[in-house]
């Protein structure tokens, strides 16, 4: 089996007319899925939506001014103030419906800058060219749904949360930071006449309150609001991991994390794409399950980010081949550079 691992990378330079290396346009710079420490940058989309979600806008000048630290080490802070200050609730429950709604609009805008061209697209044709009718286990952290657009070229298109990891499709897709069309049911809503703005809002005013089940669900609106079905009008909120360090859980059904893991043992190639092995908790899960010696080529935009990727697995799982690419995601395509890994042999 080909396990791929996408991080926030691979998005970020998901379009081969548009490297990243390239003098971007002002609406590029706009428009180009962000990196995580650009989440909350100064961009007028971002400030669109910063506009909607007041509760959030106290803590923007130290998420867009660090002092030297990531976002998510910032975002741990917050978070961590909860217990003792109960407007952090609040906050990072406005964090949540922030990022649904501000990249769901960049994606949007980024697609139509691409005419359908992506490199996600490319890259499952190599796959599926050298893999015939394998299994190929699609892992990302990402929350745009640029993968999935992907998809129709070698699987049936996802209509349902069942769809990303069951079927008769050998491409199973796994989420594990959730996504801009998912959403967790929060029980009975009492007012089925207001729009989503209204839900959302009523949501970030009761966030230390609210009961969030473990029930996923489609999203199709952003912000998303409310999920009528024959037992009743469910509230929503996003399913949308807070980018924090030190995550302890995903932010994905159990059955798609139970079927992840039957998988991983098979794995006989490990193809890294703009991901920094940072998330602890996935890389205790990989080390469990990724005991044998198989090749792992590591996208990471330069040969020196590959090598540091490398680096931080290796103390977890010493026993991988790493070959690190020269480039980022748009080289490895236009260079066929990915057909290295899934032509090498494999030798247990």
């Amino acid at each position: 089996m080909l396990t791929v691992i996408f991080g926030a990378g691979a998005s970020y330079d998901s379009i081969p007319s548009l490297p990243p290396n390239m003098a971007d346009t002002e609406m590029v710079k706009q428009l180009r899925p962000p990196l995580a420490n650009d989440l909350f940058g100064d961009r007028g989309p971002f400030n669109h939506a910063i506009a909607h979600f007041q509760r959030l806008q106290p803590i923007i000048p130290w998420l867009r001014h660090t002092g030297g630290r990531n976002v998510e080490s910032v975002l741990r802070s917050l978070l961590d103030e909860s217990d003792v200050y109960p407007e952090r609730h609040r906050q990072i429950m406005a964090v949540r419906y922030y990022l649904q709604y501000v990249l769901w609009e960049c994606e949007v805008g980024w697609k139509n800058q691409s005419s359908g061209v992506t490199n996600y697209k490319s890259l499952l044709d190599e796959i599926a060219r050298f893999r015939k009718d394998q299994v190929v286990s699609l892992v990302t952290f990402n929350y745009d749904t640029l993968l999935e657009d992907a998809l129709p070229a070698v699987r049936p298109p996802i209509a349902s949360m069942g769809d990303y990891v069951h079927g008769d499709s050998p491409y199973k897709v796994f989420k594990l930071h959730g996504s801009v069309n998912w959403a967790r049911t929060v029980g009975q809503y009492a007012y089925k006449d207001r729009n989503a703005w209204f839900v959302a809002r009523d949501h970030i005013e009761r966030a230390a309150s609210l009961a969030i089940s473990d029930t996923f669900v489609m999203a199709t609106e952003h912000p998303c609001g409310m999920d009528h079905n024959p037992h009743g009008t469910l509230g929503l909120v996003p399913a949308i991991a807070i980018p924090v360090e030190q995550k302890s859980c995903f932010e994905c059904p159990a059955e798609h994390l139970h079927r992840l893991e039957q998988l991983l043992p098979t794995t006989e190639r490990l193809l890294i794409i703009g991901w920094r092995a940072t998330e602890e908790h996935f890389l205790n899960l990989l080390g469990k399950h990724l005991t044998r010696p198989i090749p792992a080529y590591i996208i990471a935009g330069s040969s020196d980010e590959a090598l540091n990727v490398a680096s931080r697995l290796r103390s977890g799982l010493p026993n991988l081949d790493y070959l690190p690419a020269p480039g980022g995601f748009t080289d490895a395509i236009v260079n066929h550079r990915v057909r290295e890994l899934l032509d090498r042999p494999i030798q247990f």
